[in-house]
């Protein structure tokens, strides 16, 4: 199930890693038993200028 989900998602990080923690919060009936972390990143030549590295993160508060 996780290659399939790859291969929908191979360009878009962020989309694959809502996908996998969705797919397992509903295996735990929505109600997580432990922590959770997913990470997911992707590998591209740059085809603009901007050179500007990004990283987005998500804490609860």
């Amino acid at each position: 199930q996780l290659t399939e989900l790859v291969d929908v998602h191979v360009s878009d990080p962020t989309a694959l890693v809502e996908t996998i923690l969705e797919a397992s919060l509903a295996r735990d009936a929505g109600r997580p038993r432990d922590d959770m972390t997913v990470f997911a990143f992707t590998v591209s030549s740059r085809r603009s200028a901007d050179k500007t590295r990004r990283l987005a993160a998500s804490f609860p508060v």
